[in-house]
């Protein structure tokens, strides 16, 4: 007689045979489960489970899988526009910041000793590398450093008034304000967090899995 856990557990056995290791057997697994799931209502447990497991894929084929996410750049090729140019504002943030603690001291501790949005901006630098990377760390720090920074800009455009002096820097503020409110907004919508949250594996056995069905 058929009993599926027992079938799961031999498959589960097969897979970390193969040389998988024990987080991507289990995130596997979760994935035949819900596939299992999802074909028991017009199959039975045996062909439910023997269909779930074809469309998963055999040991040779997952580890294949692993070998073409692991070996490539860390950088994604197929990043959405809205990242590569979040990516090189973030690096322009990170420049402005480094200017004013590293290349003019003086000039940042007369202008911008109040301006406590210049501080967070010294690791910008590994924001824009971390977007590209899709490291969902660095995307939760540029929301609420980049929210923080609006805010900032905002309450000192509205307490000092805008006054053009001819120096570019006047321009910062408003700048702060208008690209970083577009940021917040592009890092906080659904697909874009979608692609910080998950994993490699699951996105390309779920496209697989569509292509077989």
């Amino acid at each position: 007689m058929f009993d599926l856990e027992t079938a799961i557990s031999e498959w589960r056995s097969h897979m970390g045979a193969a040389g998988l290791s024990p987080e991507a057997v289990a995130e596997l697994e979760s994935h035949l489960r819900e596939r299992i799931a999802a074909l028991k209502a017009g199959l039975s447990e045996r062909d439910a489970f023997q269909t779930a497991a074809s469309q998963v894929g055999d040991s040779k084929s997952i580890k294949r899988e692993f070998s073409k996410i692991h070996n490539r750049s860390s950088f994604h090729r197929d990043n959405p526009w809205p990242l590569h140019v979040l990516s090189a504002l973030y690096a322009f943030w990170w420049v402005v910041a480094l200017h004013f603690f590293v290349i003019a001291p003086r000039f940042y501790l007369g202008f911008a000793r109040h301006q406590l949005d210049f501080l967070p901006k010294l690791l910008f630098i590994f924001v824009a590398f971390g977007l590209l990377r899709r490291q969902n760390f660095w995307r939760l720090y540029a929301i609420f450093v980049t929210a923080f920074n609006c805010l900032n800009s905002a309450l000192a455009f509205g307490y000092h008034g805008f006054v053009w002096k001819g120096n570019a820097w006047n321009l910062l503020p408003v700048f702060n304000i208008v690209a970083g409110c577009w940021a917040v907004y592009v890092l906080t919508r659904p697909s874009v967090r979608a692609l910080f949250t998950n994993s490699p594996l699951s996105a390309r056995l779920r496209f697989n899995i569509k292509l077989k069905n």
